[in-house]
């Protein structure tokens, strides 16, 4: 689910019963309504991949403070005791410190 809508596998979804891994980072900067989508797929997700990014770059931190479409999500998974893996899928120490810091603060509140 990299630059496409989920919904274009939804044939295989439905014949094979495979979990999803979805790229939050990448439905966020597709414009894909993230909530529309967890509300869709929630039995399946098994693994979210978290990033940031800027209209060009991808894989960047996650700021603060932190994007609506990321608040949104973290929410849902806290209020549903998300239970599978969540992923800071950066590339760079330096961001996934950015993230983590970001991510737990959120948390903190």
């Amino acid at each position: 689910n990299l630059d496409y809508p989920l919904n274009y596998l939804d044939t295989i979804f439905n014949a094979t019963g495979v979990s999803l891994c979805v790229d939050i980072g990448h439905q966020l900067a597709y414009r894909n309504d993230v909530m529309e989508l967890l509300r869709k797929y929630w039995e399946r997700i098994r693994v979210f991949h978290l990033h940031w990014h800027d209209g060009t770059n991808d894989h960047l931190a996650i700021p603060d403070p932190m994007p609506q479409g990321i608040r949104e999500l973290l929410q849902f998974l806290m209020r549903k005791d998300f239970q599978g893996l969540l992923t800071i899928e950066v590339f760079s120490e330096k961001d996934f410190e950015q993230s983590m810091k970001t991510v737990k603060d959120f948390l903190s509140l």
